[in-house]
C-alpha cells in the first residue's frame, strides 16, 4: 500500500498505527535517526522525480525552484536534526524547591504517538515532508493528508515514503475536500496543518472531541 485513498482505508490504518505506536512507544535515539538518515537519501534518489511531478501537477515550475524551495530545506531541516537530537532528548533537570531538597528532579521528554500532518498545494514537499521530519525525530508516527491539487506528487512522496517506512510509521492520505475534513477528525495525538485561517477555524473545530 503506498497510500490510502478511502474512509474505511484511513480509519482502520489510523488505529493500526496507534496499536503499533502503544507496542512500541519509546524509539531509540539510534533508531530515530536511521529513519532520518533514509529519509535524507531518499529525498536525493527522488529529487529529479520530485522535480518533474511538480512541474506536472503546476503546468510550469522550474526543476531550481523545486529543489531551493522544497527538497534543500528538508535536508538541511534533517542535518539540523541529527546534529541536535541527543541534546533534544536528554532530561531536563529541574529544581526540587527547598522542602524536597534530596530529591533529584528531571523532565523526560516522551513521543505524543500518531501525529496528523494536513499540507497545502503550494510546497507540498517543504510543507510534508518538513512536519515529518520533526515528527520523526520526537519519535513519532505520521500520517500525511496531501492536497487533491498535486496528484503526481503525492504519488511520488507516496513511493518515495513505502520504500523506507513500514505502512505503521508513516503513510500518505490522498482524496477530496470531503477526506480532509475526516482525516482532522481522527484522535491524533498531534495534529499540525498548514494553510488558511477560514480553514484552520474549520480544523479546529472537532479537535475539542478527540
Amino acid at each position: 500500500m503506498n497510500s490510502i485513498t478511502t474512509l474505511e482505508m484511513m480509519q482502520s490504518h489510523h488505529k493500526k498505527m496507534k496499536k503499533a505506536y502503544s507496542l512500541k512507544p519509546m524509539p531509540s535515539m539510534d533508531s530515530r535517526i536511521q529513519k532520518l538518515t533514509s529519509l535524507r537519501q531518499a529525498l536525493i534518489d527522488y529529487s529529479d522525480r520530485i522535480c518533474e511531478s511538480m512541474n506536472k501537477d503546476y503546468g510550469q515550475r522550474s526543476t531550481q525552484d523545486t529543489l531551493i524551495a522544497d527538497v534543500l530545506p528538508c535536508i538541511a531541516n534533517i542535518d539540523y536534526s541529527i546534529e541536535n537530537i541527543a541534546q533534544w532528548m536528554a532530561p531536563s533537570v529541574r529544581s526540587s524547591g527547598a522542602l524536597l531538597s534530596m530529591s533529584n528532579v528531571e523532565v523526560v521528554y516522551q513521543p505524543k504517538g500518531v501525529v496528523g500532518i494536513v499540507t497545502p498545494w503550494n510546497f507540498p514537499i517543504m510543507l510534508s515532508v518538513g512536519p515529518l521530519i520533526s515528527a520523526i525525530t520526537a519519535g513519532n508516527r505520521a500520517m500525511i493528508k496531501m492536497s487533491e491539487f498535486t496528484p503526481n506528487t503525492n504519488k511520488v512522496l507516496s513511493d518515495m515514503l513505502a520504500q523506507i517506512y513500514d505502512q505503521d510509521e508513516v503513510v500518505v492520505v490522498e482524496g477530496e475536500a470531503g477526506l480532509s475534513a475526516e482525516f482532522t477528525s481522527l484522535a491524533f495525538d498531534h495534529l499540525l496543518f498548514t494553510g488558511s485561517t477560514a480553514v484552520g477555524r474549520l480544523v479546529m473545530k472537532p479537535l475539542h472531541k478527540t
